[in-house]
């Protein structure tokens, strides 16, 4: 979707120099997770606090550039090659995580 955007931007609103970012965080310790906290801590996954996430939004703002910022930042390496599996896979994947997030709330 970011990716339309910025052409969108460019080409049909000659507006190259608009920048976006979008922002792909993990799991960020917030209320709206903390029925999946328990389920999440057993499968080993890392919760975020939101002023870490936060400060990665205010870095890519005063650093002036558009982009994608991926909290923590090696999960760029890992979202980046989930994008190069076709995207049947993808979703299997995706739906795979969703099924083992939700199956600890029931």
């Amino acid at each position: 979707m970011a990716t339309g955007l910025n052409q969108e931007l460019r080409h049909r609103h000659k507006a190259p120099n608009v920048l976006t970012t979008s922002v792909h965080p993990l799991w960020v310790r917030t209320p709206l997770i903390e029925p999946y906290m328990s389920k999440l801590r057993e499968a080993g996954s890392t919760t975020l606090e939101p002023h870490v996430v936060a400060d990665a939004i205010a870095k890519q703002i005063f650093d002036c550039s558009g982009g994608q910022v991926y909290v923590p930042g090696h999960f760029a390496r890992i979202a980046s090659s989930l994008r190069a599996w076709p995207n049947w896979l993808q979703e299997v994947f995706r739906g795979d995580v969703g099924k083992m997030v939700l199956a600890g709330t029931e």
